[in-house]
């Protein structure tokens, strides 16, 4: 993408919807959207049907016709969630858990980016109908230490339903969060809440910490675990004042907004000696 000979140099988090068609309405939708980690890189190739008519022994018209579109993208992490609504996968949140069975499909889904211009604007883009193939676990031992490759996935962009659009881009956003903004609302994702932050780094202490959490998305609750598991509004304690941590464990948030999507769950660890 490009806006009045700007460069493109910067890629932020994709947005990834579940794509829904109402063959009897002839409607189009988008549900269970999120934020991937921060985007390594993504490329997009279209392919195209050639047909040529000849007239008079010269070619009096040749026809180009999209036909899918070669999508990869490359992120940081792919949440949990994102096993469930790519691929089909059972996923339990709570327990962190995912399930994968031989008869798991993959969905058709709504994929969109914005880019960084050289001239400090912003453009967006958005895949109406993309079908993702899940790539492979790479593990790297490094020392004592194995650390997770960031995942790639493939994918094929073809026409929506309707109207034989597969792709639309907008240029020349004044910021990154309006750029954003734009994506989400193709693609019906609500705005989502601010991950919470501990007063308290993680870490090894003599003593008991005090610990308050803050969230900066206005009106939004904090729900928090101590024992492991996800919190949730479903799940946890909603916090309402400081946490004193007496013994080592995990204090993990969550922001819960109503009509926006919850925050990205934040986790600190401490170790009380």
């Amino acid at each position: 993408m490009g806006y009045k000979g700007a460069y493109n140099y910067g890629l932020s988090k994709p947005r990834i919807a579940r794509y829904n068609y109402n063959e009897a309405a002839g409607t189009i939708s988008y549900t269970n959207g999120f934020a991937c980690g921060e985007a390594v890189n993504t490329s997009v190739a279209p392919a195209y049907a050639s047909a040529s008519l000849p007239g008079d022994n010269i070619i009096v018209e040749e026809i180009n016709e999209f036909t899918s579109a070669v999508v990869n993208l490359g992120v940081t992490r792919l949440p949990l969630i994102a096993a469930s609504i790519l691929f089909g996968h059972t996923v339990d949140e709570l327990n962190l858990t995912e399930k994968s069975n031989a008869n798991d499909n993959a969905l058709f889904v709504g994929y969109g980016f914005t880019t960084k211009n050289s001239n400090g604007t912003y453009d967006a883009c958005v895949l109406h109908k993309v079908k993702f193939s899940e790539g492979e676990d790479s593990y790297q031992t490094k020392g004592d230490s194995i650390t997770f490759k960031q995942p790639t996935i493939s994918g094929t962009a073809v026409a929506r339903d309707t109207d034989g659009q597969w792709r639309e881009k907008k240029y020349g956003f004044a910021s990154e969060a309006e750029a954003l903004a734009w994506v989400d609302a193709q693609l019906g994702i609500t705005e989502q809440v601010a991950i919470p932050v501990a007063s308290v780094q993680g870490g090894t202490y003599g003593e008991s910490q005090s610990v308050e959490l803050t969230c900066a998305t206005t009106g939004a609750s904090i729900y928090y675990t101590t024992n492991g598991t996800t919190p949730s509004a479903d799940n946890g304690t909603l916090y309402s004042g400081e946490i004193t941590v007496a013994t080592s464990c995990a204090v993990r948030a969550i922001g819960v907004k109503s009509g926006s999507v919850s925050s990205e769950v934040m986790t600190e660890e401490y170790i009380i000696n």
